[in-house]
């Protein structure tokens, strides 16, 4: 019996490690979309490499339901201020000097403005001009806390007997906000941008995690069929179809409403549900399990958040010195050695502050 928790525990450690390689493939996805704007402009490879980002809310979804089911909710009972202090030491300290360096080195008048303390309380996101006005990536920061914050409150319902059902059903909820969205908002609108991605548009992505975590945690038996070689390759298989089919769907769609209403329906739905079918491979399928296990992925996922936080600060910091290839290169240099020194430095400080 002792052996087994040991090996219970062990296999949850890895898994965990594997996660890391799954954030060091959406941070490189993001970074090479931002990277070829700047240096490859006419290329387009990485242009739908801001995705990433909907990885990452796949991620999220896993992990922090993963959390609560397991650490902040035990008994019936719900450790809300325990849950919000290590969330707050996780995401807010880094955030934060990010923040106030960017607006110290490229728009010191923005300091204490509205915008700026909107910036501090993560409510740029309802603002399209606040939003765009310091460093546009910093939005996703904002739709993590709101979904932090209703993860926690929803926790008695989502981590209980129907859970699933209510998982599920945040997938049709956000299929039928977007499909109302139209209503309110026209294409490519400051409105509908907003309303697109504040969570009730994106709790889909989320959802996707949340639904994997759930799995991973109460149906054992589905896990051990899913770990089949001939049903984890055609769910690795499967991944990649949906993907590629939203990649198409990317380049190739028009401008007419009926595009904007299906795209922005189905859409991001889609995406989310490719990555967490992409999520499901990296726990199943056992090449892939090794490879973001790999030392490299690991530590490019265990610093992740700082990289995306200092990725474009770092453009903005050379300011177009080189261009081409040397310019990718050294904005990549000068990227990680940034963000090696943030995560050491301010989040590391702070990891060690959470209550276990």
């Amino acid at each position: 019996m002792q052996n087994q928790r040991v090996n219970s525990h062990a296999e949850k450690q890895r898994r965990f490690l594997e996660i890391d390689g799954l954030r060091a493939v959406a941070i490189s996805l993001v970074l090479l979309f931002h990277y070829e704007k700047e240096f490859f402009p006419r290329h387009g490879l990485f242009s739908f490499g801001w995705s990433g980002v909907d990885l990452f809310f796949v991620i999220s979804g896993f992990v922090l339901y993963y959390q609560v089911k397991t650490r902040y909710r035990r008994d019936g009972k719900t450790s809300y201020l325990q849950y919000l202090q290590n969330r707050a030491l996780r995401i807010v300290p880094a955030y934060y000097v990010s923040l106030l360096l960017t607006v110290l080195f490229f728009g010191r008048e923005k300091l204490l403005s509205g915008t700026f303390l909107m910036h501090l309380g993560f409510l740029h996101i309802f603002d399209y001009d606040a939003g765009m006005s310091i460093q546009p990536l910093y939005w996703t920061l904002a739709v993590e806390v709101q979904f932090y914050l209703f993860l926690i409150l929803m926790a008695p319902v989502l981590t209980e007997k129907h859970g699933m059902r209510w998982l599920l059903g945040l997938i049709g909820m956000t299929i039928l906000y977007r499909l109302a969205l139209p209503v309110f908002a026209g294409p490519s609108s400051h409105t509908g941008l907003i309303l697109g991605n504040i969570l009730p548009g994106r709790i889909g992505e989320f959802s996707c995690g949340m639904i994997i975590a759930r799995i991973f945690t109460e149906r054992g038996e589905l896990m051990n069929a899913l770990r089949r070689p001939e049903i984890a390759g055609s769910i690795g298989i499967l991944a990649f179809a949906v993907l590629a089919g939203c990649w198409l769907v990317w380049h190739t769609m028009g401008d007419s409403f009926l595009d904007f209403w299906l795209t922005n329906a189905l859409f991001y739905p889609l995406v989310g549900t490719g990555y967490g079918l992409l999520f499901l491979s990296g726990m199943t399928i056992p090449l892939f399990k090794r490879i973001l296990s790999w030392r490299i992925a690991v530590f490019a996922g265990t610093i992740s958040y700082s990289i995306y936080l200092w990725h474009v600060f770092s453009l903005m910091l050379l300011n177009g010195l080189l261009g081409g290839i040397a310019g990718f290169l050294i904005s990549a240099l000068v990227t990680l050695v940034i963000s090696t020194t943030s995560y050491y430095l301010i989040e590391k400080t702070f990891l060690k502050m959470k209550v276990s």
